[in-house]
C-alpha cells in the first residue's frame, strides 16, 4: 500500500516555503496512478514532446504543415506504433553522448558477441534504424522495411586501393554476417513474437523494450525467462538452447538503459495516441517548445529548447 507524504510531518528549513518549491520532474514516476489523469498528461507532455516529434518525423508517421504543428499521418494502431517509435528511440539514444557511449558499446558488444573490443573501433560505427527515413535518406542501401534487425550499425571505411570510401555493415564476430538488433515493444504474446523467431533463427537477438501494463512490476522480458523456463522444464529444450536463448533476449537495462524513461515515454504515446496533433498550447508556451527544421543535405533535425523540467507547487 502507498503511503502519502505530508509536508506538516517534516523538519524543514526556516526559509522553506510549503506554497511554492519547484521540483524535478525526473523525480517523479510519471505513470504512477496516484497522479491525477490532467497532471499525468501535463508532465508527460513536458518531458516527452520533443522527443515524440523528433522521433516520429523519423518513423515518417508525422508531417509538419506550414505552420510548424505536427499531424500525426497514419492509419497504424497504437500498438503497431509503439514499435516504430521505439525503434527511433532506441536508436537516438544509441547514437546520443558521442564517445564513450556506453549505451552504443553494450549494444554493439551484444549483438555482434564480442567481449572487450577497443572503444576507439567502438566510436566509428554508428546505429541505424532500417525502417527510418533518415536510414531512406542518408544509407538508402540499408533501408529494410522488411529486415528481420530494427537496429544496424554502419562505419565509413577508405579503401586502400582505390580511396574511395564505403559503408560496411557490423558483422558478427564468428561468422561475418550481418549483426543487428530486433526491437519489441509489445506487452504479451511473447512465444510468438519473441522465443518462437528466435529459436527459428528469423532473429539473432531481442530488445524488449516494456512492462505488463497489467503488473507494475512485470516486464516482457520477465514473461519470456518465465516461458523458457516452463518449457525446459517440460522438456521442449534442453539446457543449453535455454540459456542460448536467454542470452539473446535482452530488456533495456542490460544495455544501459533508463527504464524509468522508457516506461514513461511509453505512457506519454499511450496516453495521446493519436491526437498528437491537438498540443496544449499553454503546455507549449510554458515550455518554450520550438519545432526547427534544418537541410543538412536532405537529412532532417528536429531541436527543442532546453527546457528546466521542474514542476512548480504554488497554493
Amino acid at each position: 500500500m502507498d503511503r502519502f507524504l505530508h509536508l506538516e510531518a517534516l523538519e524543514l528549513p526556516q526559509d522553506f516555503s510549503p506554497t511554492h518549491f519547484e521540483l524535478p520532474v525526473s523525480v517523479i514516476d510519471l505513470t504512477h496512478p496516484a497522479l491525477p489523469h490532467q497532471v499525468r498528461s501535463q508532465l508527460l507532455s513536458m518531458q516527452y514532446y520533443g522527443q515524440y516529434l523528433q522521433d516520429g518525423l523519423n518513423t515518417g508517421h508525422l508531417n509538419l504543415n506550414q505552420h510548424g504543428m505536427a499531424t500525426f499521418y497514419s492509419k497504424v494502431n497504437l500498438s503497431t506504433y509503439l514499435g516504430y517509435a521505439f525503434e527511433a528511440y532506441v536508436v537516438r539514444k544509441l547514437n546520443e553522448g558521442g564517445a564513450n557511449n556506453k549505451l552504443k558499446r553494450n549494444a554493439i558488444m551484444w549483438c555482434s558477441h564480442r567481449s572487450q573490443p577497443d572503444q576507439k573501433w567502438i566510436d566509428e560505427w554508428t546505429a541505424i534504424g532500417t525502417g527510418l527515413k533518415e536510414t531512406q535518406l542518408v544509407h538508402p542501401m540499408f533501408y529494410i522495411t522488411t529486415d528481420t534487425s530494427d537496429v544496424r550499425f554502419v562505419r565509413t571505411v577508405k579503401s586502400k586501393k582505390s580511396g574511395i570510401r564505403n559503408v560496411e555493415p557490423l558483422t558478427l564476430l564468428e561468422n561475418k554476417m550481418p549483426a543487428g538488433i530486433q526491437i519489441k515493444a509489445i506487452t504479451g504474446n511473447e512465444q510468438t513474437e519473441i522465443i518462437n523467431p528466435l529459436r527459428s533463427k528469423k532473429y539473432s537477438c531481442v530488445l524488449t523494450m516494456l512492462r505488463r501494463q497489467n503488473g507494475h512490476w512485470f516486464h516482457s522480458h520477465d514473461a519470456c525467462m518465465q516461458l523458457l523456463k516452463n518449457m525446459h522444464y517440460q522438456g521442449l529444450i534442453g539446457q543449453e538452447e535455454r540459456e542460448q536463448l536467454e542470452r539473446k533476449i535482452y530488456r533495456p537495462s542490460q544495455l544501459g538503459f533508463d527504464e524509468k524513461d522508457v516506461n514513461e515515454y511509453a505512457e506519454y504515446i499511450r496516453f495521446h495516441f493519436p491526437n498528437f496533433h491537438i498540443p496544449d498550447a499553454s503546455l507549449v508556451a510554458t515550455a518554450n517548445i520550438e519545432i526547427g527544421r534544418s537541410w543538412i543535405g536532405r537529412q532532417t533535425f528536429v531541436s527543442t529548447d532546453a527546457l528546466t523540467k521542474n514542476i512548480i507547487i504554488e497554493e
